[in-house]
């Protein structure tokens, strides 16, 4: 049997980054799953000072805030991934491990001004005066037995673990503690030591956080079953609202008792911060209504999100997990085949779904059965094709739209998407629908302004009466997402030439919207939410 050889990852290294950046003709970054800001070649330039590595040092481990990715592009497809923690260290999706900048509130303050500032907040919190209170509070919860590596985990203001102290700080617990069980509700009290909000952490919480996750989640959550001593539930209920991201799997209300579900979301109320309080009672309780005011709720992630989610028009597909499913109003998710590969491309087409496997492609109908081999594109043809249209549409797209956006105006440009990509390059047929429209699209982000340029005719603005946050073709025009006043999230639909017409509005966040998709006239929309995505059907507005 052959065997392969492992080939560890690279260190980080200046000349990486150097090279994703010169190769890129555009970024985004990405928070919550959603692409939240285009960042367009001229501030790649002023992004490069901002990701100068330091020298001869290890990153410390990270404060609690959500990462995020900073996505490259060179011609509308991916060319490089850069994942941004709270503590600003950074990684390349091929490194081994985060390294330092140089300036990391310089970075911090960046990431600020384009909209996301948990970076900058957790480095405000580092420097707080509250701090010298918190890692004492800290210091004093430790175990006994992990008390004297507290100072090698807390080096020059930074967390860090360092293996050898790591290691040892374990074996130290596991020969105290013995079972996994014994392990976890040490450390929890040592994790729930701190009152406050839970998402606003200093970077040293992160210690008992990484060693509970060496004990493993499932470990920790099999063992909470049978109840959690009262000293360790506010460090376990922080633990696994944390760490549980999907909703169904797990079967919490099923299998923990009512009275463990209880005293856990008692400890979140005793944690001082109402949030903790919320976050505990939404995972141990459930989530309620999930569909918004103003929408009907279509379908639920079992596996935490929907993947390569495309339409035959009359229903929606998408990847769960391992699974390919259907989603249908009043129908939910039914799962029609068990997949290899979660990440293969997915497109509906002729009664069919074409996705890939191992062995190459494969379909199935979009009602279910078997599942058939099929011969893929001949000589690569679909993906040099591909190629050359993007850089092209790229190229006379940005010209287009430099002319009516003011300079250094946040845009957000009509992209062929990469699912549809990607489709295309595994399956062939018609080129993405971005692709094939007369006219190229745009939004000026701050001013509620849409573009439409024509490849033959004048250009053409349409107010959109908010900040649009998504933007996606259609066989006829655009869809766009805006976010109004009073928290009102709309739709509409403009086609080449013709007015913006409203598909339907609800009250909710716009910045949960990762995409919409028309099916049967109506719009869907993909939404994020705490405990896996859901997709949602907009009632639409009278006269659409």
């Amino acid at each position: 049997m052959a065997v392969w050889p492992i080939v560890p990852s690279p260190p980080p290294n200046q000349a990486d980054i150097d090279r994703v950046l010169d190769e890129a003709t555009a970024a985004w970054l990405v928070r919550d799953k959603q692409r939240w800001i285009r960042i367009s070649r001229s501030e790649l330039g002023s992004l490069r000072q901002l990701l100068r590595l330091r020298k001869s040092t290890r990153a410390g481990l990270a404060a609690c805030a959500r990462r995020v990715t900073l996505t490259f592009e060179r011609a509308c497809r991916p060319s490089g991934t850069l994942w941004i923690e709270g503590n600003c260290t950074v990684r390349l999706l091929s490194w081994s491990e985060f390294a330092d900048v140089e300036e990391p509130a310089m970075l911090a303050a960046w990431l600020a001004a384009h909209g996301v500032d948990e970076p900058l907040r957790a480095l405000e919190r580092s420097c707080a005066p509250e701090i010298a209170s918190a890692l004492s509070t800290w210091r004093a919860a430790a175990p006994p037995e992990l008390r004297r590596y507290v100072d090698a985990f807390w080096q020059e203001g930074r967390a860090v673990l360092d293996a050898e102290a790591y290691g040892a700080a374990l074996e130290a617990l596991r020969a105290a503690r013995g079972e996994p069980a014994e392990m976890a509700w040490a450390l929890g009290a040592w994790y729930g030591a701190r009152r406050g909000r839970w998402d606003e952490a200093y970077a040293f919480e992160a210690v008992p956080e990484t060693m509970l996750c060496s004990i493993d989640a499932h470990v920790v959550f099999e063992a909470a079953l049978a109840g959690v001593p009262a000293a360790a539930r506010t460090g376990i209920t922080r633990f696994l609202v944390e760490q549980i991201t999907w909703r169904t799997r797990w079967g919490i209300e099923q299998r923990m008792p009512l009275e463990v579900r209880e005293a856990l979301l008692a400890a979140a109320r005793d944690s001082g911060a109402q949030e903790n309080i919320v976050r505990a009672r939404r995972l141990l309780f459930g989530e309620g209504d999930l569909a918004p005011p103003g929408t009907e709720f279509v379908a639920a992630s079992s596996g935490g999100r929907f993947n390569r989610l495309c339409t035959d028009g009359a229903r929606a597909f998408g990847i769960d997990g391992h699974e390919l499913a259907r989603l249908e109003r009043g129908h939910g998710t039914t799962e029609l085949a068990r997949l290899l590969a979660p990440g293969s491309p997915l497109a509906a087409r002729e009664g069919s779904l074409f996705f890939l496997r191992r062995s190459g492609v494969h379909s199935i109908s979009v009602e279910g059965g078997e599942i058939r081999s099929r011969i893929g594109p001949l000589f690569n043809w679909p993906s040099g094709r591909l190629r050359r249209a993007l850089w092209l549409f790229a190229e006379a797209r940005d010209a287009a739209l430099a002319r009516l956006v003011p300079n250094g105006a946040d845009l957000l440009p009509l992209d062929p998407g990469y699912d549809a990509c990607d489709a295309y390059e595994a399956f062939g047929g018609a080129l993405p629908a971005a692709l094939r429209l007369r006219s190229f699209w745009g939004c000026d982000v701050p001013r509620g302004l849409l573009h439409e340029v024509p490849k033959r005719g004048a250009p053409r603005n349409v107010a959109l009466g908010g900040r649009p946050v998504w933007l996606g073709a259609t066989d006829t025009g655009v869809l766009v997402v805006v976010a109004r006043a009073d928290n009102e999230v709309a739709v509409l639909a403009v086609d080449e030439g013709g007015p913006a017409r409203s598909l339907g509005a609800f009250p909710g966040r716009a910045d949960d919207v990762l995409a919409a998709l028309r099916v049967g006239g109506e719009a869907w929309l993909h939404l994020a939410a705490p405990l896996g995505d859901i997709v949602v059907a907009l009632e639409r507005a009278a006269g659409a």
